[in-house]
This record gives C-alpha cells, sequence and structure tokens, in this order.
C-alpha cells in the first residue's frame, strides 16, 4: 500500500457471530468483511439472502467482499447439523464472486491475521486510488 493512503473496510453480518461491530453507513468503503457464525445455518444462509445482497444494492458490485466463518473454535464442539463446513463457506464465497473466504476465532485467536490480510489484499488489488479513509471494523 503506498504511503498515506488508507483504506476503509467494514464488517457486516448478524448479531453475535463474533464481530465487534457493524457499521451502517457504507460511504467511501473499500472492502466489506462479510461475517458469519459457523455453528449457525440461519447465520450462514443471511450471507446469501440479507447481507450480500444489502452491499450489492448500496455499493454495487464493485466493493471487494471477503466472507469471514467466526465462532471456529466451536465447531468441533456443536452438533454436527449445525456447523457450516470449510467446504461449504468456500462454496458460497465462490457462488458470490467473493475475493476470499477465512475462518477464523477471535475468541482463541486463530485467523484473526488472516482475515485483515485478506481485506487488505483484496482493497490494494481492486481499489482506486483516491484517500480514503481506512477503517477496519
Amino acid at each position: 500500500m503506498s504511503k498515506g493512503r488508507t483504506l476503509k473496510i467494514v464488517a457486516v453480518g448478524d448479531g453475535a457471530v463474533g464481530k465487534t461491530c457493524l457499521l451502517i453507513a457504507y460511504t467511501q468503503t473499500n472492502a466489506f468483511l462479510v461475517c458469519f457464525d459457523l455453528v449457525n445455518r440461519t447465520s450462514y444462509e443471511n450471507v446469501k439472502t440479507v447481507w450480500v445482497p444489502e452491499i450489492r444494492k448500496e455499493c454495487g458490485r464493485d466493493i471487494p467482499a471477503i466472507l469471514v466463518g467466526t465462532k471456529l473454535d466451536l465447531r468441533d464442539v456443536t452438533d454436527s447439523k449445525l456447523i457450516v463446513t470449510k467446504a461449504e463457506g468456500k462454496k458460497l464465497a465462490d457462488s458470490l464472486k467473493m475475493h476470499g473466504y477465512v475462518e477464523c476465532s477471535a475468541k482463541k485467536i486463530i485467523n484473526c491475521d488472516a482475515v485483515m490480510k485478506a481485506a487488505v489484499r483484496a482493497c490494494t488489488q481492486a481499489s482506486k486510488p483516491g484517500g480514503h479513509t481506512c477503517k477496519i471494523l
């Protein structure tokens, strides 16, 4: 990233999926982290029925989005009918033409750096220079 250039990255997703906040104002956004709970099928389904349509309606299709499966630490201790597999997450990200798929656990600090790296990589590959403010939420 060039010196002085900033990016704004917005995290969206259902409540209690592991993200720390939801910013409703999408102006000057460079990328989205679309978060869902890996042990909650409804949260997973809402990616395609709620969050991606919302982003595309408000911002168009040019803003990169990364699909983020959260609560990875709970996958092995949850009823198998409820969990979303890595293959399912990857397939959904591909079908929605997202810029990547990452699974993480904020509680156990697993892959959190990979989420941020994916967001920055998507921004630097897809966004145009313009001095936007960087906000990774």
